[in-house]
């Protein structure tokens, strides 16, 4: 993060990540998410969510933290989604240029995985 150059290019790619997904915060819940989330909201009103399957540790974590803000409300679940999608677009556009020296393949790369349709599974659903 040598210059504003950098700073101006994150923002962008942060702009691009909350146009593109935005939207489906305003969504319901679909497919596999009513039977994790609606289905077990007993379940998730305690900590021992958490643990209680150690295989997907993390993911009961968030699913359960999103659950204390926000109650069934799927726009939180999908916030703490496009939280993580930014970050991974900022880690991209920041190993990239460790592994080539063109001034905006950076850029485009991140920028590519901000928006790619392959992502909108990950990020949109719960």
């Amino acid at each position: 993060m040598k210059n504003k150059k950098n700073y101006l290019f994150l923002g962008l790619l942060v702009i691009l990540v909350l146009l593109s997904y935005l939207p489906s915060l305003f969504s319901g819940f679909v497919s596999d998410d009513i039977n994790a989330i609606l289905e077990s909201e007993s379940l998730l009103k305690h900590a021992s969510y958490i643990i209680a399957n150690p295989k997907f540790i993390v993911r009961s974590a968030l699913f359960y933290f999103a659950y204390q803000l926000g109650g069934p409300n799927p726009a939180f679940f999908r916030s703490i989604n496009i939280i993580f999608h930014i970050g991974v677009v900022i880690l991209v556009y920041l190993i990239i240029p460790h592994f080539s020296k063109k001034k905006y393949l950076a850029f485009f790369v991140a920028a590519l995985t901000a928006v790619h349709p392959l992502m909108i599974e990950s990020v949109t659903w719960i």
